[in-house]
């Protein structure tokens, strides 16, 4: 099976230079940011909840950091470095070893197990998952080799052990393969097989002892209690409404289970495909109870490489067996899985990105204003890209600061914003995250990459009179030529708003609810087709005869062709006079 190995390695290029293409969407957006953010300031390994795995990847940026190369420079090298720490397993598995199952296994479980959360990229499973890999390549080879077995097991040992520093969730993975083994290479009786399964279960008894969890992890952790009352409920809980939703996505997924099940039936491994049939299965529950209130698609799907990952093995199992009888058709099932997945991360970066072009969009227009520290409500913030409101003052910093470090702005922002105006007003201060506003101090700030001003915060999200009439002040221009709808579930585009008037008008309408603009989706035809349920947030304040360029969320309609929108000013749910139209079209097939 050499082609599959390169194939294998194909598929892992191509990660590497989507890697370098968004790396910005990778290292400047949610968790990583505020990762990038500490490597920076502190200049040393950054790591949360024991989870020092996440080290490997930071060495070389923090020697550029030390060395004082440009930011984006810095963001490129950790990407990249992220990136590298599975190709480099799947080199040592594919050519030392060289064993093809385990070649297969790695690029398949990236690309069917990852859609957004390539994007995520300080993500500890979707690096630690790589090692599981080698593991059971290590596993095998000590049950089924006499020779030097010590070697192979003091290898998988100290595998396992590395692997499950990056989470505690990849013990599961690690289960798995306890039993998978055993079922696989008919071992039960094996000495070797004997001792290292109960080595992999005193491993993980002693990670979850000796390694206390934080009260983040406490918390995220279910309990007997949680399964018990939640299990009844599985099908109606947010994690599961999403996972519905969105699996339909994760095509490369599909065809994989389907493939691994009729590749394991044809084979006639039937208790391979019951024990991962039912282990997947529990897996899955216990991953959706505990995600339940998570809240945001990255944490939705922070977990499904796990479960892809047994079912991968599975597949490169029927396809071991099956090669010798079928070469072609196994290798043509593998680089379909494998070019559909890759396919489906291309897909997924527009959510990334649309956060990356949020931040430029935000801190250009405060920096025009003289703004360099912004503060303001989290009400105005577009949630359907941004998700999460606590790393946005590093996002923000982050992605200015690529302009150089005088240019660097900041934007703070929460739902009320009253428990921080002392720290608001306090000389040299930098509020964020939400959950520790004091963890920076913004004098000590490595100022080869942010210059900030030792001054205080300008509150941006304020409220405008609703005598103020939006009709005589304010009037809506959309740019960007040629439009066209992304593969998402909505569109992001950009729309100039402009006010005409003598006085700064506030985003926020009396009631503190922010004006929105709502986008109703027509037909060539001026039939109306859908409107957006979630109005667009008008995102800041604008100064007299200024505007502001922002995005405007536009759902995407399930046909094909070009479409009218109708985009209108609401302030507390009425229409206010202000409006525009555009054109957008949409291609086939979701392209």
């Amino acid at each position: 099976m050499p082609k599959v190995r390169w194939a294998g390695a194909m598929a892992l290029g191509f990660l590497f230079v989507l890697a370098w293409h968004f790396h910005l969407e990778r290292t400047a957006c949610f968790d990583s940011a505020f990762y990038s953010f500490l490597l920076i300031d502190t200049g040393e390994v950054v790591s949360f909840h024991h989870r020092i795995g996440s080290w490997l990847p930071q060495f070389l940026p923090l020697a550029l950091i030390r060395g004082g190369a440009s930011l984006d420079l810095v963001l490129l090298s950790y990407s990249l470095c992220l990136a590298l720490v599975p190709v480099g397993v799947f080199a040592l598995i594919g050519w030392p070893l060289r064993d093809t199952r385990g070649a297969m296994t790695l690029p398949l479980t990236l690309v069917a197990g990852m859609g957004i959360t390539f994007y995520y990229g300080v993500s500890e499973v979707n690096q630690g998952i790589a090692f599981c890999v080698l593991l059971e390549v290590l596993f095998r080879r000590t049950v089924r080799t006499a020779t030097r077995a010590w070697v192979w097991g003091s290898a998988a040992l100290l595998t396992a052990v590395w692997a499950s520093l990056y989470h505690q969730v990849l013990l599961i993975p690690i289960a798995f393969l306890i039993v998978y083994v055993g079922i696989d290479t008919r071992s039960w009786r094996n000495v070797r097989y004997l001792v290292l399964s109960a080595l992999l279960v005193l491993l993980s008894a002693a990670r979850l002892t000796l390694i206390q969890s934080t009260d983040y992890e406490q918390a995220r952790m279910p309990t007997y209690h949680d399964v018990v009352v939640q299990l009844p409920a599985l099908w109606e809980l947010p994690s599961t409404l999403h996972l519905l939703d969105a699996f339909a996505d994760f095509k490369a997924f599909l065809l994989l289970m389907a493939l691994a099940c009729a590749g394991l039936v044809w084979a006639r491994r039937y208790w391979s495909l019951a024990w991962t049939l039912l282990f997947s299965s529990a897996s899955l529950a216990l991953i959706l109870i505990a995600d339940r209130a998570v809240g945001s698609a990255i944490m939705f799907e922070n977990f499904y490489p796990v479960i892809a990952f047994c079912w991968c093995a599975a597949f490169t199992s029927a396809a071991h067996a099956l090669y010798t009888r079928a070469p072609r058709w196994v290798l043509a099932a593998a680089c379909s899985v494998m070019a559909l997945g890759a396919w489906h991360v291309v897909r997924s970066h527009h959510l990334a990105t649309d956060k990356v072009r949020y931040a430029e969009r935000l801190t250009s227009a405060l920096r025009d204003r003289g703004v360099r520290k912004a503060i303001g409500t989290s009400r105005v913030l577009p949630w359907g890209y941004v998700l999460s409101h606590w790393p946005v003052p590093m996002e923000t910093a982050l992605i200015s600061a690529l302009h150089g470090p005088d240019s660097t702005v900041t934007f703070f922002c929460d739902d009320a914003i009253a428990p921080y105006r002392a720290q608001a007003g306090g000389q040299g201060s930098f509020i964020g995250p939400s959950w520790d506003p004091e963890w920076f101090d913004g004098r000590y700030l490595n100022e080869r990459y942010f210059a900030l001003p030792h001054t205080g915060y300008e509150l941006v999200t304020t409220s405008a009179h609703d005598a103020l009439d939006p009709n005589s002040a304010l009037t809506l221009e959309p740019l960007g030529g040629d439009l066209f709808f992304t593969p998402a579930q909505s569109t992001v585009v950009p729309i100039r708003i402009t006010n005409h008037g003598a006085t700064t008008f506030g985003c926020l309408a009396a009631d503190q609810h922010p004006l929105r603009l709502r986008c109703t989706v027509h037909s060539a035809h001026r039939a109306i087709v859908l409107a957006d349920p979630f109005p667009t947030a008008m995102e800041q304040d604008i100064a007299p005869h200024r505007s502001i360029v922002q995005g405007l969320t536009i759902p995407r309609p399930d046909a094909w062709g070009d479409y009218l929108v109708v985009v209108e000013l609401l302030r507390n749910d009425s229409v206010t006079g202000v409006r525009t139209e555009l054109w957008i079209r949409a291609l086939p097939f979701g392209l």
